[in-house]
């Protein structure tokens, strides 16, 4: 495997120091060999040499640990319930990929994904893992888990109106040890809890607890 030498007119090396002038990063496969100063490091035999565009800095890639990949940020909530009745599994997969994409081309290495309907981002960053799709390394929990009518299983849907697989309503310690199981058999990394709720229009509600204590301490344990 061949190694690279990457230069650039700056270099941050992520030690709290100042920024280096005319910096480059010697790396091989996926370590990281050396980085400092051009004069420092020289030219390894061998070394195929990547030079940046003038003015550009060299520096560890960024890791944005709360995003949601499987949304479009659309702010307005009749919205945003309306592009999910529209959109398939499979189309939130592939939009997502394109945001992972996205995200890489601006420096995020590594993303944690905070929810996602079904298992969408859990293949998805499956997908990256296997070397089948660009983005960034992708740690997702699947779907969180919330009180029915909590955060994540908000109110406001028609009678006749149900969803599967698009939030983890979960109630007591069983369920939710259950809800754990479940996310943990679909292949989640982590698994995310909505012990509070975010409602900041009402005064006095604001981050109220609305998992119990004992439901908590299941899906812990």
């Amino acid at each position: 495997m061949t190694r690279l030498l990457l230069r650039a007119d700056r270099l941050i090396d992520g030690s709290g120091g100042k920024p280096l002038e005319k910096g480059a990063v010697l790396v091989h496969g996926e370590r990281i060999l050396a980085v400092g100063r051009r004069e420092d490091i020289g030219t390894p035999d061998g070394a195929r040499i990547v030079e940046a565009a003038s003015g550009a800095t060299l520096m560890p890639g960024l890791a944005d640990v709360h995003v949601h990949l499987a949304y479009s940020g659309i702010p307005h909530k009749k919205a945003f319930r309306s592009e999910l009745i529209e959109m398939s599994y499979a189309g939130i997969a592939l939009r997502a990929a394109g945001y992972a994409k996205a995200c890489l081309a601006m420096g995020f290495t590594a993303l944690r994904d905070m929810h996602a309907p079904g298992g969408t981002i859990i293949d998805l960053a499956a997908s990256i893992d296997r070397g089948e799709t660009q983005g960034p390394r992708i740690k997702a929990c699947g779907r969180g888990l919330s009180v029915t009518g909590g955060h994540m299983d908000q109110p406001g849907w028609a009678d006749h109106a149900a969803f599967r697989d698009m939030t983890q309503p979960c109630d007591g310690p069983v369920g939710f040890r259950k809800g754990a199981r479940e996310e943990i058999k679909r292949g989640a990394d982590f698994i995310k809890i909505n012990s509070s709720c975010s409602d900041g229009d009402r005064i006095g509600v604001w981050n109220r607890q609305e998992m119990t204590n004992e439901e908590i301490a299941a899906v812990c344990d």
